[in-house]
């Protein structure tokens, strides 16, 4: 997603009462029902859209899309499969209440109908990772009826299958992937050497804006350390691994007898799949495209900063009290953080709205640190659950530049209500209000990073997980390197281009 302009504290605790103020005008919501669409689309009006000079924004300074004015399409229904265990409230909000981001997403969808006249009809069902064949058998099962979605909106994992390519729309599109709202690394991604992709995000899923991660810091803790903050080190181009690895093992105090764990001050927390959110940041990725758009491991996991940035990670582990807590075992790290016991928490940015509100001290949060000054930019790596949105294959040509159209709405309207209202959320889970926060929120969502190791974890068998393993100790980095991923690299690598190149 390109870098937009930083969101202000004025503007985000003024979102909740533009919400409200806009109820009057709305249309009613959709049901749930799975309704079949038309497969002819009548009453259409498309005015001949503004020049690229001529961009609008709204009273908040949020840059507005490029719809025309006058597009309606009038008592169509949009039929819309999404899953319904998303980590975050992403679909069909019923009524205002008192939660702001829920408000939010009720206020997008209705602006969608209200502004193209059109009903969107969902369907929920189960989709996370547990029911990823399901939720394909749901889409081929769609696939082969006569009644397919017009969107698909699932799961991270539960994308491959029988979805349009959005590279090549073979009738006119309203999709603009060069607007903000849209998160271009995902598609730089996916796309092959011709130029296909077949899924997009962006403010268009709340679960993107929340599941991104991050540095939480007890700001309380480095003031009474004499450190220097690191928001400041990011505004001076300071907040590298190297840094963040010093300040953490200042910090580390050993209060008890049986080695580093949760009882200790602790420099750095995280679980074992946060962890390689430090190694990415460094600009390490797992799987990545060759110039012939074959998916290929990343040359540098195995040589060059890949090996020497697990090594300081395992070092600080290992040596320096930070602390990873394992697969399969119990413990808290989060809770250690509010608690006070940890300088630095390695989580996901929506962190503050969802798990970090019974801290009583002020905290913050930065992107996972640079490798050095001289990286040109943060890698904020997106965690798995997430939604994607897509179209079906075998949806009628006709009816594709009204889906584009409530695509394009769905994504602008989350980028001026559902994002904002995080944010505001957000700072009101501090225990204090310093702007710098809804700053650095705004440059994580812009830095949101993929990589396909984690997108088609289950066909590279979870590669993306193995850093975080190897530091918690399950095996040695070089040993992984040596041994298992030549053997990715020879049947699973291809085995995904074989899939996805088609």
């Amino acid at each position: 997603m390109k870098k937009s302009t930083l969101l202000k504290l004025i503007v985000m605790l003024t979102v909740v009462t533009t919400f409200l103020s806009a109820l009057a005008g709305c249309a009613t919501p959709g049901g749930n029902e799975n309704e079949s669409s038309s497969d002819s689309v009548t009453d259409v009006v498309t005015p001949n859209p503004e020049t690229e000079d001529e961009k609008k924004f709204d009273k908040n300074g949020y840059l507005m899309d490029d719809l025309p004015e006058e597009l309606r399409y009038i008592g169509q229904n949009i039929s819309i499969l999404a899953w319904k265990d998303a980590p975050c409230t992403e679909f069909d909000v019923k009524e205002i209440t008192t939660n702001t981001i829920n408000n939010a997403v009720y206020m997008r969808d209705q602006t969608i109908q209200t502004r193209l006249g059109v009903t969107l009809k969902y369907n929920l069902i189960r989709g996370n990772v547990d029911h990823i064949s399901a939720f394909k058998e749901e889409v081929t099962n769609a696939y082969q009826g006569s009644a397919p979605y017009d969107i698909v909106a699932a799961y991270t994992r539960s994308t491959a299958v029988l979805l349009l390519d959005l590279g090549h729309i073979p009738t006119e599109s309203y999709l603009d992937f060069d607007k903000p709202w849209w998160n271009s690394d995902i598609i730089e991604k996916t796309q092959t050497i011709d130029g296909n992709f077949y899924f997009a995000t962006g403010d268009a899923s709340t679960s993107l804006v929340q599941m991104t991660y991050c540095v939480y810091f007890n700001a309380d803790e480095v003031e009474r350390m004499q450190q220097t903050s690191p928001y400041a080190l990011v505004e001076n181009n300071e907040w590298t691994l190297d840094k963040m690895l010093t300040m953490a093992k200042g910090y580390y105090v050993d209060q008890g007898e049986t080695g580093v764990d949760l009882a200790d001050k602790l420099g750095i927390v995280g679980t074992y799949f946060d962890w390689p959110a430090l190694l990415h940041g460094c600009g390490v990725g797992i799987i990545t495209r060759d110039v012939t758009g074959e998916f290929v491991l990343d040359s540098t996991i195995k040589a060059g900063k890949g090996p020497e940035v697990m090594e300081k990670l395992d070092i600080a582990i290992n040596r320096d009290g930070s602390f990873v807590r394992k697969r399969n075992t119990t413990g808290n790290v989060t809770k250690n953080f509010i608690e006070g016991n940890s300088m630095f928490l390695i989580t996901e940015s929506g962190a503050a709205i969802s798990n970090l509100q019974d801290a009583t001290f002020e905290f913050g949060c930065v992107p996972c640190p640079k490798y050095d000054e001289y990286q040109e930019t943060y890698f904020s790596t997106v965690r798995q659950p997430i939604t994607l949105f897509g179209v079906m294959t075998n949806v009628s040509h006709d009816r594709l530049p009204m889906i584009t159209a409530v695509l394009e709405c769905w994504a602008s309207e989350g980028y001026r209500k559902t994002t904002p209202a995080i944010f505001e959320q957000a700072m009101k889970g501090q225990s204090a209000t310093s702007s710098y926060m809804t700053e650095m929120l705004e440059l994580i969502r812009d830095t949101a990073w993929f990589d396909c190791g984690r997108i088609y974890a289950t066909e590279t068998k979870y590669i993306c997980d193995a850093p975080g393993d190897a530091l918690s100790g399950e095996f040695t980095w070089d040993a992984y390197t040596s041994q298992t991923i030549p053997n990715l690299e020879l049947t699973y690598i291809p085995l995904l281009s074989q899939m996805l190149n088609r």
